[in-house]
């Protein structure tokens, strides 16, 4: 979906129409311009788009520019020729891991907070839980039901259906004893 949508936002901005229209200076232009900052009604500047969400924008144009030589509707990606930055120069988040006291103190949070988006706190607290121990993905995680963990199984275990697993298949993870006994006990 979110391939979609940025497919969609360029082909708007650049006024494509028809197959014809395809151009991808236009798409390149409307890239730079969307990187540089801007200014807002009380003159702070808001940056612009990152190299790195540019460069998901522009994978997502070549990749309709692909599906077009595949399906016959164009002899060439009309896209092709465009290349992405190197991302490692504008890094706007660097990611990390949590330290042992930050993430108990999320945790602590997430357990005492109020309902969000109908989970309780316990019920976060529970599913980012399962999402440290598992590595599962949100949809994965939101796919679980009671019926997809085995609390009885040695070792305890969680199953992800086929039709919502990364994979495209039945993944049966082990649970680590710890979060097993504390599921039993939620």
């Amino acid at each position: 979906m979110q391939t979609c949508n940025r497919i969609q936002d360029g082909f708007d901005a650049c006024g494509f129409k028809w197959l014809a229209d395809l151009k991808a200076g236009r798409v390149a232009n409307w890239l730079a311009d969307r990187r540089k900052p801007t200014r807002d009604k009380e003159g702070n500047v808001i940056p612009g788009l990152s190299v790195a969400s540019s460069n998901h924008h522009l994978v997502a144009v070549k990749s309709f520019g692909n599906w077009l030589v595949k399906d016959r509707r164009c002899s060439e990606n009309p896209f092709a020729h465009l290349s992405r930055m190197n991302a490692r120069v504008d890094v706007r988040r660097e990611r990390r891991t949590l330290s042992g006291q930050e993430l108990g103190r999320l945790l602590k949070a997430t357990k005492a907070g109020a309902v969000y988006r109908g989970l309780t706190g316990e019920s976060r607290e529970m599913l980012y839980l399962t999402a440290l121990f598992t590595g599962l993905r949100a949809s994965e995680l939101a796919s679980l039901t009671e019926a997809s963990f085995d609390l009885t199984a040695n070792p305890p275990t969680v199953t992800v259906e086929a039709c919502y697993s990364k994979h495209r298949r039945e993944d049966v993870l082990p649970l680590h004893l710890a979060l097993a006994t504390q599921f039993a006990g939620w």
